[in-house]
């Protein structure tokens, strides 16, 4: 719903950062929904990133997390607290660990003014506030 909310604003956004995989899903149908093509009236980035996003249409940009390099730092600082050692989980609770996210750019974000909204797209969403 907040998706079709956003789209629905009287100055359309050019691009929509989303949170995770469930929030693109739900923006992209939402695009579908209204006839906004993506990159082309809106640019959508994920966060999260999934083997299937290569496979959407269009591909999805993403960033991607380092889900392998979570889990062994995870392990890592566990481990660690269950030898007593420093670095470990529990006596150290301001410890900020920091790993290195990827960009993957992929076809549903365009530059800015490529993605600029137009009047027919103002009229569609004002058509679809009175019919949802």
């Amino acid at each position: 719903m907040w998706a079709r909310t956003v789209m629905q604003l009287a100055e359309l956004p050019t691009a929509v950062f989303c949170c995770n995989n469930k929030m693109t899903l739900g923006f992209m149908r939402a695009l579908g929904d209204l006839r906004m093509p993506c990159p082309q009236r809106v640019s959508v980035l994920g966060f999260d990133d999934s083997d299937w996003a290569v496979n959407f249409s269009p591909g999805l940009t993403a960033v991607a997390q380092p889900s392998h390099q979570r889990g062994k730092k995870a392990v890592e600082l566990l481990l660690n607290k269950l030898r007593g050692e420093k670095g470990g989980l529990g006596t150290d609770h301001d410890k900020i660990v920091t790993l290195k996210a990827e960009l993957r750019v992929r076809n549903s974000t365009a530059p800015a003014y490529a993605a600029a909204p137009r009047e027919d797209d103002v009229e569609k969403s004002e058509r679809y506030k009175k019919n949802p």
